[in-house]
């Protein structure tokens, strides 16, 4: 079995500008730990910066 049932999906209302340790559920893998950054600008080569805004 994939995943771990014991682990609560987080609700998106949980999800915070910056660094978050969150649950997701996926039909492939079912419950798996993640980070994700929420609004955090990524810079890249030649000082281009994208950002994602939600």
């Amino acid at each position: 079995m994939l995943g771990n049932p014991k682990l609560n999906v987080t609700p998106i209302e949980d999800i915070k500008v910056g660094k978050n340790n969150i649950v997701v559920d996926s039909i492939q893998y079912g419950n798996q730990e993640m980070i994700m950054e929420k609004d955090v600008p990524v810079k890249m080569k030649g000082r281009m910066i994208i950002s994602f805004l939600t």
